[in-house]
């Protein structure tokens, strides 16, 4: 058992709310990337809070923290119909995964979070336990029933390049990772939703709320105000899922594929201005954003 290369708590201080959950999980920064599907660049920045982890992202791990406790559950209540006795008394006995593959094949993302659950469940015990390699039919681990994670599914905004026209798009449905391969898309992991399976289309796809598109052609004034902000060659905007100290954002899709998300002040501020110049066709197209929040 290699329990160093899944440590449940890596040596560091807790910088984020993400990295919090991940090592709750027993997931190293590698599992993580891997459970996500991400590079690692992007789960360093997310434990350290240089970004905030998409509240999609929040919701897979504590998907997966639900398992880990359910099978905590289960585990305990197994073992503690199989007491042991020694000359010292009564005793428990559990077991831990052979190995990082051994760990997969009892429905976890690695090791780590399948030694989480081993833990929950010599807590709960009534008496002292003693780990030891599992054996079938012997001496039982956790399993995890995946109950939790396979309930929902996370979905992304991608950008895929466009042949035709020399340049990224960004599709306005929402799709789940493997289909976003299959087409050769690259998913923006800011986005991540997690939805029920049954939000999605007949194509695997999930549309969600109507984003607002500037449909409107501004002027070169209103440009100029929408580029001071920081908005300029934006195409669609929608209401956020992430929250930072429950403020409500929004997020704002690019023509480069980039999606960032502003906090729904930006469109109040934007409209007063736009109004203040006369450009009330533009600031009609920022208040129709600020009523879907």
């Amino acid at each position: 058992m290699n329990i160093a290369s899944n440590a449940l708590i890596e040596s560091g201080a807790v910088t984020s709310v993400y990295d919090l959950l991940r090592q709750r999980c027993g997931l190293s920064q590698a599992d993580a990337a891997s459970f996500h599907d991400t590079r690692i660049d992007t789960i360093k920045s997310w434990c350290s809070d240089r970004r905030t982890a998409p509240a999609g992202v929040l919701d897979e791990l504590r998907d997966l923290y639900a398992d880990i406790s359910e099978a905590g559950d289960e585990l305990a209540d197994v073992v503690k119909l199989m007491p042991q006795r020694d000359a010292n008394g009564i005793f428990f006995q559990v077991g831990t995964p052979l190995d990082n593959e051994d760990a997969i094949a009892c429905g976890f993302p690695c090791e780590g979070s399948c030694l989480a659950a081993v833990a929950l469940a010599i807590a709960s015990l009534p008496g002292p336990a003693r780990i030891v390699p599992r054996v079938r039919g012997a001496i039982p681990t956790a399993v995890s029933q995946k109950k939790s994670q396979s309930s929902r599914v996370t979905v992304y905004h991608f950008k895929v390049y466009d042949t035709v026209n020399d340049r990224y798009v960004v599709p306005v449905r929402k799709s789940p990772m493997e289909r976003i391969k299959m087409i050769g898309g690259e998913p923006l992991m800011e986005t991540a939703e997690r939805i029920q399976p049954s939000a999605l289309d007949l194509f695997g796809r999930y549309e969600g709320s109507d984003p607002v598109t500037p449909t409107a052609k501004f002027s070169l004034r209103a440009r100029e105000i929408i580029k001071r902000y920081g908005l300029e060659s934006w195409v669609s905007a929608k209401p956020s899922n992430l929250r930072i100290d429950g403020i409500p954002r929004i997020a704002f899709t690019f023509e480069d594929g980039n999606e960032v998300h502003f906090e729904a002040g930006i469109c109040k501020r934007l409209s007063i201005e736009l109004n203040s110049f006369g450009e009330t066709e533009a600031a009609q197209v920022f208040d129709a954003i600020l009523k879907q929040v």
